[in-house]
């Protein structure tokens, strides 16, 4: 397929007079940033571009050098990055080749490319064997080859979709059984733009534009069914979803529309509208099966991505820097975060944007990596760590302190126990290392921003944060509690103390403020999706939540655990409890569920007041 989005997780960190516990939230796509690359800027590079990535989320990229004019030659480039730098190729210098390239990888990472050779007017194909290129002619029948696009198939033999002999032979299609190439002529009007994916069968599916407007070919097995989908399209992007049926995005004049077929009809929307039509637009699906479109606003000279959220489509600016996003290709990676190439006109560059959604925070308590918090305890009298739904293990003791979180940045909590009498933290599977003393409260978390859970200790009689290999500082007072929180949104955490008898919020050189009063406890977390913790208070007496600028309401008694995370993954944490003397977890609009027993304590989303047992020293 020629031409291919995101989440979001944020988390929050939680303090528990003496024990810290950990929860995750997911918060929508639109959050994080656009990181943008000068992948080639050796001469007038980046035309005719195609993405693919690798199951490691690395880019490839096809692409062309244009000689400047006169005579202008081309000649076709690949790029792709080793991790820490992009290694660059040229397939074959001087042969006025790569015009309207595809590129695809094969199951072992080798990139298969179809592209039009200009002096000669054919389609031509090339493949890396590991060494070498290797590049064959596949029609030479006429002018063919434009507008071409590229799948392999399950057994990595290529398949092609490009245009005819003009006016003669319009839409084409060749395939490669093994031993040779086959091809066919698919429709007899002209095919531009065309846009191939094989199905779960290996049939090839095919967009494309003609006289008529937006036409759909597909191979049943022995014939070709042909429809017209709508009566504009110009530039088109086809994807299959996980049903096999066909998605298409295409220009039109006048704005950007996207078709999708649900088994009996053609389903079309406006994506946006212009004056003009939006140019090299690129289709890919995410794994809720969900569109996500790359284009060019030529209005604004931009570089543009559409998404749908479920319910309504969202439009974002990537780059503007100049006239940039002509050819653009999209592709989402395994979290469905979108990565795009493309050509900047002016500095004549290939420019590639990568989705950076903000990334999961370290203090979490989503231990399968999906996004929410998941449903945990911890059994002191035994060491018992039960995940619902995940897992079940042994690790520790009475004696220990649960302190799970990320520390090795992959995404998920790992179970970790710190026992006060020796320091001692041990992270299963990751670590064991000594920090800490007695008298010291565990407040693990990500105080540098690098993605990786910091062991980290408060001591209550002097106030002294002690943050392994990064800092030791002195804030707060005797009897104040640490809040340490994502209160900036940078991906680091700010250290900061609640003041109980005043209701004193101080973060450290950001901001103090009072809410609150003498007996209410401390709820920082994330309520409104905003990627930052919000201040909030919960009153024992009363059961009243207390959210700083979002909300109040009442949930729970003074008994209860506070828990606040995002259970339901939609990026805000949810208000909830966890009841010790029935195993009771309420999560305020989402559900209500019995895990644990009498003495549990909970390991996930934030708990946010004291458990009622003191493990010993």
């Amino acid at each position: 397929m020629k031409k291919v989005k995101y989440l979001y997780f944020c988390l929050i960190c939680a303090v528990v007079s003496g024990l810290v516990l950990l929860p995750i939230s997911t918060v929508h796509a639109a959050q994080g940033s656009w990181n943008i690359q000068t992948v080639d800027s050796e001469g007038d590079v980046g035309q005719h571009t195609s993405l693919a990535l690798g199951p490691d989320g690395s880019p490839h990229i096809s692409y062309i050098y244009l000689t400047p004019q006169p005579g202008a030659n081309s000649f076709l480039k690949y790029a792709f990055w080793t991790g820490s730098q992009w290694n660059i190729q040229t397939v074959k210098p001087g042969d006025y080749s790569g015009k309207f390239n595809s590129l695809a990888l094969d199951s072992s990472v080798n990139p298969h490319i179809s592209y039009y050779k200009t002096q000669q007017t054919n389609l031509n194909y090339t493949y890396w064997n590991g060494s070498t290129w290797n590049i064959q002619t596949v029609d030479s029948y006429g002018t063919v080859g434009q507008d071409s696009s590229l799948a392999l198939d399950s057994s990595n033999h290529p398949h092609i979709s490009y245009k005819g002999q003009y006016l003669s032979i319009g839409l084409k299609y060749a395939h490669w059984n093994g031993s040779q190439w086959n091809i066919q002529t698919v429709a007899p009007e002209i095919g531009s733009y065309t846009s191939l994916a094989l199905d779960s069968s290996d049939h090839p599916h095919i967009s494309y534009g003609n006289s008529n407007g937006l036409g759909y070919a597909v191979w049943n097995g022995s014939t070709w069914n042909i429809q017209t989908v709508d009566s504009g399209g110009g530039y088109c992007s086809l994807a299959l979803d996980s049903s096999d049926q066909p998605h298409i995005a295409y220009s039109v004049l006048g704005g950007l529309k996207y078709a999708s077929w649900d088994g009996s009809e053609w389903n079309i929307e406006v994506v946006y509208s212009e004056s003009v039509h939006a140019e090299y637009c690129s289709l890919a699906l995410d794994s809720s099966d969900r569109p996500h479109i790359s284009y060019y606003d030529p209005s604004n000279e931009d570089l543009k991505y559409a998404y749908y959220d479920g319910s309504r489509w969202n439009i974002q600016t990537v780059d503007s820097e100049g006239r940039v996003g002509l050819f653009s290709s999209l592709a989402l990676d395994s979290f469905n975060n979108p990565r795009i190439s493309y050509y900047r006109g002016g500095n004549k560059d290939l420019k590639y944007a990568h989705w950076i959604p903000l990334q999961p925070l370290t203090d979490s308590g989503d231990y399968d990596g999906d996004g929410t918090s998941d449903i945990a305890v911890f059994r002191d009298s035994s060491g018992l760590w039960a995940i619902r739904g995940i897992t079940r293990a042994y690790f520790g003791t009475s004696s220990y302190i649960p302190v799970s979180g990320d520390y090795n940045n992959n995404g998920t909590t790992d179970i970790g126990i710190y026992r006060k009498s020796s320091g001692l933290w041990a992270i299963k599977d990751v670590t064991r290392a000594y920090f800490g003393t007695s008298s010291d409260i565990p407040i693990p978390g990500d105080y540098d921003g690098n993605g990786y859970c910091d062991l980290a200790v408060f001591r209550e009689d002097n106030s002294l944060w002690a943050i392994r290999n990064l800092t030791r500082t002195y804030f707060g007072t005797s009897g104040d509690r640490p809040v340490p929180g994502y209160y900036t949104g940078n991906r680091a955490k700010d250290i900061a103390i609640f003041r109980e008898n005043s209701g004193l919020w101080a973060m450290r050189d950001l901001s103090r403020i009072y809410f609150g009063r003498s007996r209410d406890q401390p709820i920082l977390a994330d309520y409104d999706g905003d990627g930052t913790c919000e201040v909030g208070i919960f009153r024992p007496t009363s059961g009243l939540w207390a959210i700083r600028g979002v909300s109040r309401t009442y949930f729970g008694d003074s008994s209860d655990s506070l828990i606040p995370a995002d259970y339901d993954g939609d990026g805000i944490a949810d208000i909830a409890i966890f009841r010790g003397t029935s195993g009771l977890w309420a999560l305020r609009g989402v559900s209500r569920v019995y895990f644990g027993t009498s003495g549990d304590v909970p390991v996930s989303g934030r708990v946010c007041n004291p458990v009622t047992t003191t493990p010993s020293p």
